[in-house]
């Protein structure tokens, strides 16, 4: 090629931190050293890579997100159902997936996928019940409860950062983003039930699965 782009993605770099996060500090673990063995492989691969490349091109190494470990799981819909910002049908106290018992004339705000929560609004969700000029009461409320949660297991707060659309330059006018932005502390995350959209009858979930690193 007289000039060109080339893109490649090395991805188990990632696999390996979600997997083995939990070892790093377990000295008597013979995977302590698991994750930083895959990046000096990989550091390998880029020099390889270097070898092949001429004096008038340009190699640029980048990453999507870091990581950390986390040990405790949030269910931000079982939080807004205690705050009554959502509420389920015939007052249930648990609700299936897919937030299928949600009772939509009665709920305020919604979570769905990761760290997002979703304002119940008017000509823009079906059954939508909070209007245009209720929208910032509805979210400076959520804001100021929200940032006074902590966990009753560790005594630390959960939240570090809670954003806006408006925080974030996220136009009022995109009715795809979520309207609050959820940034946790470390050692928390949103709960695998609220990103398929559940709401478990227990706020906070120990970590039991390996998977204990993660991005979000």
């Amino acid at each position: 090629f007289k000039s060109a782009f080339f893109f490649g993605n090395i991805g188990i770099t990632d696999t390996m931190q979600h997997m083995f996060w939990r070892n790093l500090d377990d000295k008597e673990s013979p995977y302590q050293n698991t994750i930083l063995s895959y990046y000096q492989k990989v550091d390998g691969v880029v020099g390889e890579i270097l070898k092949t490349i001429g004096p008038n091109d340009t190699l640029i190494i980048m990453s999507d997100h870091g990581f950390d470990r986390y040990d405790y799981e949030f269910n931000v819909n079982t939080w807004l159902k205690e705050n009554n910002f959502l509420k389920l049908k015939d007052n249930r106290n648990v609700g299936r997936e897919l937030l299928e018992d949600v009772y939509w004339s009665g709920t305020k705000a919604y979570s769905m996928g990761y760290n997002g929560i979703y304002l119940n609004l008017k000509n823009r969700e079906v059954q939508g019940v909070v209007t245009k000029d209720e929208t910032g009461d509805v979210e400076k409320e959520l804001i100021e409860k929200l940032s006074i949660v902590t966990n009753p297991t560790t005594g630390k707060p959960v939240f570090k950062n809670i954003y806006t659309r408006k925080d974030l330059g996220i136009s009022q006018n995109e009715d795809q983003a979520a309207d609050i932005f959820l940034g946790y502390y470390k050692s928390t995350r949103s709960s695998w039930d609220t990103a398929v959209g559940a709401v478990p009858d227990t706020l906070f979930v120990k970590r039991q699965s390996k998977w204990s690193g993660d991005h979000l």
